[in-house]
């Protein structure tokens, strides 16, 4: 039902527009796992750099890629480039336009950025971002999402023309209608999985990412952007080796995943780059739950003098619970009175007559326990050892005595 409703409402927003993943803000829907504790939202596309407006922005759509224009690459060059050195976050002098051989100019020594300023997501305002706490996985993380959850969850595609390969979400169940997905297990080649812009659409509007096969940047020189040979590099936040030269990345080409056949597990921090070259940079923000929804429940007494107690059996004892759960009450009447009954609509008439009472909380309620006053003294002298009885009955006052009922003015009640 979620899925329906988000693709539903995605499919409104993008009346009259084209088809893109712009209209779903800076985030794609699918929540990853990338520890046993921590899911992650990717970025709606590739993150972009304009040196001329010194601008970071994400790709409009996850399948954009820059290619040949990474060679326009320079300190004032009005063109967007994808591709970047590691660490290159314009803090402390790491330019995103850098292209010098030197490895130890990118980054921060033998340290991870992970957290720190050198992080493209955590020094940059992105333009088109939402102000969302974006970050570059680590190489753990990469190692996880790729390796530690279900092969099923993941295959090789091209999308618009682009090749790359799918992530789908944790609990991915079944894809939109008309469309299908064939995992790593079924087939490692470019055409496993063919999409088209809307189809794509569709399939991210489900909880699937794309990882664009943007090929990499030796200096000024593009490679592997295109053909049946392209390979998709995407930098983590974690550095390798003493040397402070190279940096570990998640690398898939046609066929093989970190560099070695799928099934033969390659972890990515094996896998390691001089942090010269220009890869890509995909951010995630980290995923929090939604707070549950909590409501008040409110007991009260009737008559307001009533000699009662009314309390609280389970919760911490304020009447706030979350929403869907139960809220557990008593009550229990003193000398010369008694319980009547709950009243949980309102109308000061017993709903519920058994002193204790379990109500499933779905919004903020007052639930009033009812109770009634023993008279010692007589109406009717039929019987002036019988005590008499005062109750509450569609909100009037009414007292009970040998089998009669009488009104608050001493009339009876036929």
């Amino acid at each position: 039902m979620r899925k329906i409703f988000l693709f539903a409402a995605a499919l409104v927003l993008t009346a009259g527009m084209q088809l893109n993943a712009q209209a779903i803000g800076a985030l794609t829907y699918g929540k990853f796992s990338v520890s046993n504790t921590k899911q992650v939202q990717f970025s709606k596309g590739n993150l972009q750099y304009n040196s001329h407006e010194d601008e970071f922005r994400f790709a409009d759509n996850q399948y954009d890629i820059i290619g040949e224009g990474n060679t326009n690459i320079g300190s004032d060059v009005d063109a967007w480039i994808d591709l970047f050195g590691w660490g290159t976050s314009k803090y402390n002098n790491t330019w995103p336009f850098q292209n010098i051989a030197d490895n130890t100019q990118y980054g921060d020594g033998n340290n991870d950025i992970a957290g720190t300023n050198y992080d493209w997501g955590v020094n940059n305002e992105i333009t088109n971002g939402l102000n969302n706490e974006w970050r570059t996985l680590t190489a753990a993380e990469w190692d996880y999402l790729i390796f530690t959850r279900s092969s099923t969850l993941l295959g090789f595609a091209t999308v618009a023309g682009v090749k790359g390969f799918v992530l789908l979400e944790d609990d991915w169940t079944v894809c939109p209608d008309g469309l299908s997905f064939h995992d790593v297990l079924e087939g490692t080649a470019w055409n496993t999985n063919v999409y088209n812009a809307e189809q794509w659409y569709q399939m991210e509007s489900f909880g699937a990412v794309f990882l664009p096969a943007a090929g990499y940047r030796d200096e000024a020189a593009m490679a592997a952007y295109e053909g049946n040979n392209a390979t998709g590099i995407y930098w983590s936040a974690t550095h390798f080796g003493t040397q402070a030269t190279q940096a570990c990345a998640f690398e898939f080409t046609k066929n093989e995943v970190n560099c070695d056949a799928f099934n033969v597990h390659r972890e990515t921090s094996e896998n390691f780059y001089n942090r010269s070259t220009g890869h890509s940079v995909r951010l995630v923000v980290d995923y929090q739950a939604p707070a549950a929804q909590t409501y008040t429940v409110t007991l009260a007494k009737y008559p307001d003098n009533a000699d009662g107690v009314v309390n609280f059996t389970n919760g911490d004892g304020t009447g706030v619970y979350d929403e869907n759960t139960e809220a557990s009450m008593e009550a229990m009447a003193n000398v010369d009175w008694q319980f009547e009954g709950w009243d949980i609509d309102g109308d000061l008439s017993p709903d519920e007559t058994t002193p204790t009472y379990t109500h499933t909380v779905t919004g903020d309620i007052t639930i009033t326990a009812i109770f009634s006053e023993l008279l010692p003294s007589a109406l009717d002298n039929t019987d002036a050892k019988v005590n008499a009885v005062k109750r509450v009955r569609d909100g009037q006052m009414l007292i009970e005595k040998n089998g009669k009922t009488f009104n608050a003015q001493g009339i009876e009640v036929r």
